[in-house]
């Protein structure tokens, strides 16, 4: 998280399911950075956040279908607030792996989140939060990479070699 923090000079999270909001137990903030209204202990609801839809779409089904029969509170005009929509980002983040919310909790930030798995088990969300302009959506890439060692990180074992686990150091 350190290192992207570093890279791209933004915000970044962590973030995990907790009942039926997103917890943040990590959080990097960068100086001058677009408003965030995250904080470590915060929570929000899952289908604001980008980092709260990445749980929601690798949620059980039942807790889907919870979250989806209930009011959905807008924070902006862009924040998710009817089910038909919020089933179809969804699948979406389900098919692109990540969420991309320009605009969703703050009209000037975008966030956007990944999953990180364990054990083939989504278990965390790790997201940013960029200011909402044409510079966002080049940083989902970076945003990926980062999943992807922090997965590979969680993979390896104490007192078990990386190659162990398939990986090569």
């Amino acid at each position: 998280m350190g290192d992207l923090h570093h890279v791209v000079g933004h915000s970044v999270q962590l973030g995990i399911l907790d009942g039926e909001e997103v917890l943040f137990v990590e959080r990097l903030i960068a100086p001058g950075a677009v408003v965030t209204v995250t904080q470590i202990g915060g929570r929000l609801p899952l289908h604001a956040s980008s980092g709260g839809l990445v749980l929601l779409a690798h949620a059980p089904a039942e807790l889907r279908e919870r979250v989806l029969r209930r009011p959905l509170r807008a924070y902006t005009p862009h924040t998710i607030t009817d089910a038909r929509t919020l089933r179809a980002t969804l699948a979406e983040v389900r098919r692109n792996g990540f969420a991309f919310c320009p605009g969703h909790i703050h009209p000037d930030a975008t966030g956007i989140s990944v999953p990180i798995r364990m054990a083939g088990h989504v278990v965390a969300a790790l997201g940013m939060v960029v200011p909402n302009d044409e510079h966002a959506w080049p940083l989902v890439r970076p945003l990926q990479l980062t999943g992807l060692a922090l997965e590979r990180a969680l993979d390896v074992q104490p007192g078990r070699p990386a190659e162990a686990t398939g990986g090569d150091g």
